[in-house]
């Protein structure tokens, strides 16, 4: 196995694991961890009183790509529109109001940790609706 996937897996985790627990502490409920669709994995699907939330979280070194919430491409922002619209699907949740977020952690030292939560961190757009380019 390589030990390079597997510290970033657990690395993400942690985040995952840091940022459900930081939006339940805001009345959030969990719908959904680590949901895997044909499409990509969503990290954490909550509700927000009727809304159902899509949170991407990004945990790391704040470095030459930015911030976390930065590392977030367009190529993603597809490929969790296409895994959202599956999800919302599979569950019959077709009809319910949905919202984006971005929980970014931005590791800092002495194991301290700067959390942003951000919420509508993007549309789906048409735009981001369109078929890749190659």
């Amino acid at each position: 196995m390589n030990s390079g996937f597997s510290s970033k897996r657990a690395k993400g985790r942690l985040g995952e694991q840091i940022a459900e627990s930081y939006l339940l502490n805001k009345g959030y409920s969990l719908l959904a961890r680590s949901y895997f669709t044909p499409y990509g994995e969503l990290d954490i699907v909550m509700k927000d009183n009727e809304t159902i939330v899509f949170v991407e979280v990004k945990y790391g070194w704040k470095g030459r790509f930015g911030a976390p919430q930065e590392w977030i491409s367009k190529k993603k922002k597809r490929c969790m529109i296409r895994a959202i619209k599956s999800y919302l699907y599979e569950n019959s949740l077709s009809d319910k109001p949905i919202r984006i977020d971005c929980v970014a952690i931005e590791q800092l030292e002495n194991h301290r940790v700067k959390l942003v939560h951000i919420p509508n961190a993007f549309e789906a757009t048409e735009e981001l609706w369109a078929p890749e380019e190659h």
